[in-house]
């Protein structure tokens, strides 16, 4: 199976597109789970293409690829984004598998 990236930078820019409505930097995080393990790294909105990249070559590393759909604070501490961290809320999506 081949990485869209075209359709990673489109829905990135979809779950950003209203963001400058919020008071405050944000960022999203794009976390991935393999056996386990866990990286994430943050993204502020201008550094999208720089976070589709990513997504592909840790896809390709066999890693299970994840993105929050709503803005986590920038000043955020933890490694991981929480629940704690998201200053907004535009989506609420549902894993139903």
């Amino acid at each position: 199976m081949q990485t869209n990236t075209k359709q990673i930078k489109q829905h990135l820019e979809y779950i950003t597109k209203r963001w400058d409505e919020l008071d405050g930097d944000s960022q999203f995080e794009i976390r991935c789970i393999r056996d386990g393990h866990i990286k994430s790294k943050k993204f502020n909105v201008q550094q999208i293409d720089d976070a589709v990249v990513f997504a592909k070559q840790i896809n390709q590393e066999q890693y299970n690829v994840y993105t929050t759909v709503n803005p986590v604070n920038k000043r955020a501490n933890g490694k991981h984004a929480s629940d704690e961290d998201i200053i907004g809320s535009f989506f609420v999506y549902a894993d139903c598998d």
